[in-house]
């Protein structure tokens, strides 16, 4: 399973691709929206964890340009943000994401939340191969 992290910043990203590495995800990162977007253009994921508030260009722009480009291929994507109310997680689905982690992170339910997706998505390439 292949995964982008989109985190700004450093050490959070670390932590996450660390843990991620461990649990035998193979994992690349980006440190912004425009490094993320160099990435999907070279290689494939089987998913997207992706912080919202970012500089330049935040979570949101980046799932939207993403979608925008590749939208029958694109990949799951989840955000990842402290933000934590009601309305940020509606805004955020609103926005097309398929999942809503908040920070401080819980790595035993991002670890399951990454298995439900990716186990979604590969039902979902399986359909769409055999019509």
């Amino acid at each position: 399973m292949r995964l982008l992290c989109v985190e700004d910043e450093n050490a959070l990203r670390g932590d996450i691709t660390e843990y991620l590495r461990m649990h035998h995800y193979e994992v690349d990162e980006a440190d912004s929206g425009e490094a993320a977007i160099e990435q999907l253009n070279k290689n494939h994921y089987d998913l997207v964890l992706c912080d919202i508030k970012m500089p330049r260009m935040d979570g949101y722009e980046l799932l939207k340009q993403v979608r925008r480009e590749n939208h029958l291929t694109s990949p799951p994507f989840l955000f990842l943000s402290a933000l934590n109310e009601r309305d940020d997680k509606i805004h955020a689905h609103v926005h097309g994401c398929d999942g809503f982690l908040t920070k401080p992170i819980d790595f035993g339910v991002l670890d399951a939340t990454l298995r439900a997706q990716i186990e979604r998505q590969r039902q979902r390439d399986f359909i769409n191969h055999t019509i």
